[in-house]
C-alpha cells in the first residue's frame, strides 16, 4: 500500500476517489505521489488512510463492471470522455456563469466570496474552451489512429512534429491550472455550502458547482492517469521505444 501511487490505487478501483477526496488529496492531478508522500504532505495519518482503503477490499465492487475504467477500449474511453464529459462542460459552464450574474446581483453586497467565485469561474471558461479543441482535433485523433495501425498491423510513420510527450505535458499542465481553480473554488464555497439564507438561485448555483466540480476531477483523471500513460506506451511501442 505504502509503495502504490495515488493514481494506481484510483485507478484500479474509482471507489477509492471518495476515500481520497474526503481527507482532501487530489486524485486526478496528484497522481504520482505516493500514498506515504500525500499523507506526509498534508500532515495526515497514513495508517488510517491504509485503513480505509482496505475496506473497499473487503466490499464487493457493486459498481463495477462498468466503472472499472481501465479495462475500457481506448476508443471507447475518448467517446465517453468526449460525450459525456466534453459535452457536460460545454453545457454546464454556460449555465453556471448565466447564474453567477444573477447571485453576485443579489448577494454579493453580503458575500464578496462569490465575487471571487464568479472571477474564477470565468478564467476557468475561458481556459477550457481552446483545451476541448485541442483534445478533439489533435490529441484524441492521433491516439486513436495509433490505435488503428497496431490492430491493423500497419507501419506507424513518427508525425514531424515530435513525439506524444510534449503534447500531453502541455495538456496535463491545463489540468493542472484548472485544479487548482477548482480547488479555489471549493475554499471559497466551503465546499459549496451556500450561505445562511441564500436565495434559491444561490442554492441551485453552489449544487451545480458541486457537481460540476466531480465530473471535472472524474474527467482528469480519466485523462491522466489512464488514457495518457496508455498513449505514450503505445507510442514507444510502435516507435520501437525510439
Amino acid at each position: 500500500m505504502q509503495r502504490a501511487t495515488i493514481n494506481e490505487i484510483v485507478t484500479t478501483d474509482y471507489r477509492a476517489a471518495r476515500v481520497l477526496d474526503a481527507y482532501g488529496i487530489d486524485f486526478c492531478c496528484s497522481g504520482n505521489l505516493t500514498l506515504e508522500e500525500a499523507s506526509a504532505e498534508l500532515h495526515l495519518d497514513q495508517h488510517i488512510l491504509e485503513q480505509a482503503l482496505v475496506s473497499l477490499k473487503e466490499r464487493p465492487i457493486t459498481l463495477s463492471p462498468h466503472l472499472n475504467y481501465a479495462k475500457w477500449e481506448t476508443q471507447f474511453l475518448v467517446d465517453f470522455i468526449i460525450r459525456t464529459h466534453h459535452s457536460y462542460i460545454r453545457e454546464t459552464l454556460p449555465r453556471l456563469l448565466l447564474l453567477s450574474d444573477i447571485v453576485v446581483a443579489k448577494e454579493g453586497s453580503n458575500h464578496p466570496e462569490l465575487h471571487a467565485i464568479r472571477v474564477l469561474l470565468t478564467d476557468l471558461d475561458q481556459r477550457v474552451k481552446q483545451h476541448l479543441i485541442s483534445e478533439e482535433y489533435a490529441l484524441f485523433p492521433y491516439i486513436i489512429e495509433m490505435e488503428k495501425l497496431r490492430t491493423g498491423k500497419q507501419v506507424f510513420i513518427a508525425p514531424t512534429y515530435g513525439k506524444l510527450e510534449k503534447s500531453i505535458q502541455s495538456i496535463v499542465q491545463d489540468h493542472n491550472q484548472t485544479a487548482v481553480v477548482l480547488k479555489h473554488i471549493r475554499e471559497l464555497s466551503l465546499h459549496f455550502q451556500p450561505p445562511f439564507g441564500a436565495c434559491d438561485e444561490c442554492t441551485d448555483w453552489y449544487e451545480l458547482h458541486k457537481e460540476f466540480d466531480a465530473d471535472m476531477r472524474l474527467h482528469i483523471h480519466l485523462e491522466n492517469n489512464i488514457l495518457f500513460p496508455r498513449a505514450l506506451a503505445l507510442e514507444a511501442e510502435l516507435t520501437g521505444g525510439k
